[in-house]
């Protein structure tokens, strides 16, 4: 479709009246078109390829579009044009003229604009004016770039329509001054210039000016921004150091800034900041400086500030304030009430004060009883030797400021000072010492002090000892020397030997202060002269030397001798033997014994075994030790070897025969020695008692020379080494002689018993034969003759038989008096001195004799 278009000159979307305004349209393409026109889509009677309109009002406002066509009966029709809108004001404009910066005061230097518009139309040019005078300029905007005083004055403009030239109204007026810049100032809003960590600072940037500026903050030439303690008000006029420190420390200036315009002054004056590297130091003095006040005394306390003024004084009593703000302040307590813990602070300013950190603490103790002094001796004792250094001490605890006065015996000594020495003690410093105080500044005087008695002495003599007792040693040996003086402990010591000092070795060693010396293994090297001197071990005393004393050191070990009395090695139960262990060097002795290497508990060098036993026997050797905790032990000494054998034993025998009963009232007693060869003698004992008889193998017993008839015992005696033997066994004669008769008399009744028995039986027998002959064979004899019982050889005589089995049975068993049985064997042969026969248990049988012997 062919392309419509509509163009406008000039192309006004405003029209006022008295302008003209001409449309055409146009088709590029081919011919013969006619033209309509459209006003607000009503068609105009116009069909001319261009329509003009000159608008008187509003009326001829409205949308103006075109279209062509060709043809007549089916004519063709383009699409319309676009539309082009026109308004018609029916009044003259008046344009509007802004300044930028929209002040009525500039600044030299500033830049200054003017704008000349005419809103809701276009195509103006305009015209300016200053003062009233046209200014050669048709743009709508007036550039002052760089104002001066000069630019002041009245500007106004007005436009002209370029195509029309159709003129506006005049703008309105604008009044115009230039004006030089102003300097700003920087001030301190506090008095001092000089401040301290933590305090607040507050600058200003100060300009007779409005307050339409801005300003920057420069700190020794680098700019200053927010932060770190570092605040502005609004228009960082002021300058806000919330915490200083030594960063803040420098020169501050600023510059000012108009608000939306490029003009800024120049840089302030400068001001220095001082800035301490540390908090203000509170120093709170005491005069006089006392801890401890007594009554009647005064104290004024002074808390002092050395850098920078302005400051006011805060009191604190136990963290309490006090209504005092001197610099000053004084107290005289009178009880403790006025004591307590003071110090001190300081602030300055007032919106935001700043304060010192509070001084030290005084601490201030009221004492309402007057003070004793405490007088110290050293050393402290009551006894100072001669030329010894001692000093006394006189001091008032929990208080100071006192001056000391000295008094000996009653009498003031010229001295003031709290200490009183004596360098070499001599007798005449012997005397009662005592003290008082006195306050330097006040005056106050104290109680005096306790009384002290010191005596001057001689140093005491040390004296060697020896404490194990013997000074001759042998090589090995322990040793240990002692050292003392007074019997005290408060003494060390120090060894010599002939004159040189003795120090610990291998074999030499001390105690805690040496006051013991030990030897542990001696030698040669040891032998010598020893002595000691003291030395006092808290004080400055020291001793003269003391006397010696020997030592002897033997070349070789002891040598140990054992004795044997009696000199035999062959003994017998019942002897005594002593073994004498025997060493001749020193003394301190102690024995050691052993049989058979064994340790025997026996004390002393005497070894005796009394009424030795066979068990005695064995090796004996002795040794020798001296000593406590070290021992010394001598070589054992040589063995002896012993033997004791069972001493023989005698044996009482009775010799007197059964068949001798009837003939004599006496028993014959022999001696005997068991399994002995040797000759003896013995000796006779009668209930233990020795008979003075001569010593005699026989002993004979009658009732004449013993009516009671006693124990009998007997011993055999020699010469010799084997001197005696073992006594016998007790042999009991009581009533044996009748209990003998008795035996007899029991035994002749038994035998005449048997005799009327067999007497009877044979009768009997006779009697009862011949009744019997009819019926019964012949029997042999129920009882043997006496020829028959005589001659047979089968056992003993029937009377013997009877006493030896029936009646002697029953005695043998009997006991005596004290003890003494009936022996059941036969009786021994009785002999005589010096040899005696004996039957033989053949005739005694033939005798029809059952004797026996009896024996204990």
């Amino acid at each position: 479709m062919p392309k419509v278009t509509l163009t406008q000159d000039p192309d006004y979307k405003v029209i006022f009246p008295g302008e003209s305004v001409v449309f055409s349209c146009h088709i590029n393409n081919s011919y013969g078109w006619e033209y309509i026109w459209l006003k607000d889509m009503n068609s105009l009677p116009h069909t001319d390829k261009r329509l003009s309109i000159s608008p008187r009002d509003s009326s001829d406002q409205g949308s103006y579009e075109c279209q062509a066509k060709r043809g007549t009966g089916h004519p063709f029709y383009t699409d319309k044009s676009r539309t082009v809108n026109i308004k018609v004001e029916e009044n003259k404009p008046q344009p509007l003229m802004t300044q930028q910066p929209d002040v009525e005061k500039v600044y030299i230097g500033e830049p200054v604009s003017f704008k000349c518009e005419i809103k809701d139309s276009a195509g103006w040019e305009y015209v300016w004016f200053k003062d009233g005078k046209e200014l050669p300029l048709n743009t709508n905007v007036l550039d002052i770039p760089h104002a001066s005083l000069s630019d002041s004055g009245t500007y106004e403009c007005k436009g002209i329509r370029n195509k029309t030239k159709y003129d506006s109204k005049n703008s309105h007026r604008r009044q115009v001054l230039i004006s030089g810049i102003p300097n700003p100032e920087v001030k301190k809003r506090m008095p001092w210039s000089d401040v301290f960590p933590t305090e607040n600072v507050i600058l200003s940037c100060e300009m007779n000016s409005s307050s339409d500026w801005t300003y920057t903050w420069y700190k020794d030439g680098q700019e200053v921004h927010t932060g770190l303690g570092v605040s502005f008000d609004s228009n960082k006029a002021t300058l806000f150091i919330s915490s200083a420190a030594a960063t803040s420390r420098g020169e501050y200036k600023c510059t000012g800034h108009l608000i939306n315009r490029s003009v800024s002054t120049g840089s302030s004056s400068g001001f220095n900041l001082e800035v301490y590297d540390e908090m203000p130091k509170v120093t709170l003095t005491q005069d006089p400086d006392y801890k401890v006040i007594f009554p009647g005394e005064s104290v004024v306390f002074s808390c002092h500030i050395n850098n920078s003024y302005g400051w006011e004084y805060i009191w604190l009593k136990d963290m309490n304030s006090l209504p005092h703000t001197d610099k000053r302040l004084s107290i005289s307590p009178r009880d403790s009430s006025d004591q307590g813990s003071y110090e001190c602070q300081a602030k300055r300013g007032t919106d935001h004060p700043f304060y010192t950190d509070k001084s030290r603490t005084v601490n201030i103790k009221v004492e309402e009883n007057k003070p004793q002094p405490l007088m110290t001796q050293q050393p402290d004792v009551e006894k100072v030797y001669i030329g010894e250094p001692v000093s006394f001490k006189c001091e008032i605890k929990d208080s100071a400021g006192w001056e000391y006065v000295w008094f000996k015996d009653g009498k003031e000594l010229p001295l003031n000072t709290n200490v009183l020495d004596i360098p070499h003690a001599s007798l005449s410093d012997s005397g009662t010492y005592e003290c008082k105080g006195i306050r330097n500044k006040t005056k106050y005087d104290s109680k005096n002090s306790h009384r002290r008695q010191v005596l001057i002495s001689e140093i005491p003599s040390p004296k060697v000892e020896n404490i194990t007792q013997w000074l001759h040693v042998f090589p090995t040996e322990s040793l240990r020397l002692s050292c003392e003086m007074d019997g005290s402990s408060d003494w060390m010591f120090s060894w010599h030997k002939d004159g040189q000092e003795v120090h610990a070795g291998q074999d030499v060693s001390f105690d805690k202060d040496a006051t013991v010396l030990s030897i542990n293994s001696a030698s040669a090297s040891h032998r010598g002269r020893y002595s000691c001197s003291g030395k006092h071990k808290q004080r400055t005393v020291s001793s003269n030397v003391s006397s010696g004393i020997q030592l002897d050191v033997y070349d070789t070990k002891p040598r140990v001798q054992l004795s044997q009395s009696p000199e035999h090695t062959l003994m017998h139960t019942e002897d005594s033997v002593t073994f004498l262990c025997h060493i001749n060097i020193s003394t301190g002795w102690e024995f050691l014994w052993f049989k058979d290497d064994r340790p025997l508990t026996v004390p002393g060098n005497n070894l005796t075994l009394s009424s030795m036993s066979v068990k005695n026997t064995g090796l004996y050797k002795c040794q020798t030790r001296r000593g406590t905790s070290l021992i010394f032990s001598s070589d054992p000494s040589p063995t002896i070897y012993l033997t004791v054998e069972e001493r023989p034993k005698a044996k009482v025998i009775l010799l007197t025969g059964w068949s001798q009963v009837f003939s004599t009232d006496s028993l014959q007693l022999s001696c005997r020695l068991q399994n002995s060869q040797e000759r003896w003698n013995y000796t006779w004992y009668r209930d233990g008692q020795k008979l003075e008889n001569p010593p005699s193998p026989t002993y004979r017993v009658t009732p004449q020379d013993d009516p009671e008839q006693s124990q009998y015992s007997c011993q055999g005696i020699r010469n010799g080494t084997l001197s005696y033997s073992r006594i016998s066994d007790r042999f009991w004669t009581k009533n044996l002689l009748l209990k003998r008769r008795l035996l007899l008399s029991i035994a002749g009744c038994i035998v005449f018993g048997i005799c009327m028995i067999c007497i009877g039986s044979i009768v009997l027998r006779m009697c009862r034969k011949k009744a019997q002959e009819d019926y019964k064979p012949e029997e042999a004899d129920l009882f043997l003759r006496m020829d028959a019982l005589k001659d047979s050889d089968d056992g003993p005589p029937l009377l013997v038989q009877y006493v030896t089995e029936s009646a002697l049975n029953s005695l043998s068993k009997e006991e005596g008096e004290n003890g003494t049985v009936i022996s059941e064997s036969p009786l021994p042969p009785v002999q005589e001195e010096p040899a005696t026969t004996t039957e033989s248990p053949e005739a005694m049988q033939n005798n029809n004799s059952g004797l026996i012997s009896f024996k204990q």
